[in-house]
């Protein structure tokens, strides 16, 4: 007697196999299940809650790794993916391409970087307080070996660094014959 609510548990049982065949209920947006466009119908499920019946509810709820914002898990797994980097490596210096789990941090990283200005206070907090994250790596990076140059010129005197020369954790030859070779790139501030 109630169409759309037998079609509701119809469209139930493609996301109830997809859970059996791959162990959890986050199913990609365009997921196509049984030519069932079942990464739409989750999407409409979880924009649609304040309508849905509680029973429904329920069993949406009961599925393994329900959620009812995926935006937001899907961030809190990138940072704690991120933070299990760090503890196991020591550094947040993420490599290109680098997965962590089933997260490429370096592409997490990246995003949050240049999307700044649109996240929450409380995300901006949560990755200043990782140790060494910076939003604006090369700027800092530059600025550590524009430090180490001035140490070395403090020890020896000069600023002829040799190409191959190491200092401290520093590459400092090759990025002074960087910066020589690369001086109409510069701005005037650091010409200076």
């Amino acid at each position: 007697w109630d169409a759309l609510k037998d079609r509701w548990f119809k469209d139930f049982e493609y996301l109830k196999k997809y859970v059996a065949e791959y162990g959890d209920s986050r199913v990609p947006t365009n997921f196509k299940y049984e030519s069932f466009r079942l990464g739409s119908w989750v999407s409409r499920q979880r924009s649609y809650k304040a309508r849905l019946e509680p029973e429904k509810i329920k069993l949406l709820e009961k599925l393994p790794n329900w959620t009812w914002d995926a935006i937001e898990d899907k961030w809190n797994q990138g940072f704690d993916s991120f933070k299990k980097f760090v503890s196991e490596f020591g550094h947040s210096s993420v490599p290109p391409g680098f997965k962590y789990g089933k997260y490429d941090l370096n592409n997490w990283i990246r995003k949050n970087r240049s999307n700044k200005a649109k996240l929450e206070q409380k995300k901006i907090k949560l990755l200043d307080s990782i140790p060494e994250w910076s939003w604006t790596v090369l700027k800092d990076r530059w600025n550590k070996n524009f430090n180490s140059l001035k140490k070395f010129v403090k020890e020896y005197g000069h600023a002829k660094v040799p190409v191959k020369f190491e200092y401290k954790d520093c590459k400092l030859g090759s990025w002074v014959a960087h910066q020589r070779s690369g001086k109409k790139s510069l701005s005037k501030e650091r010409i200076k």
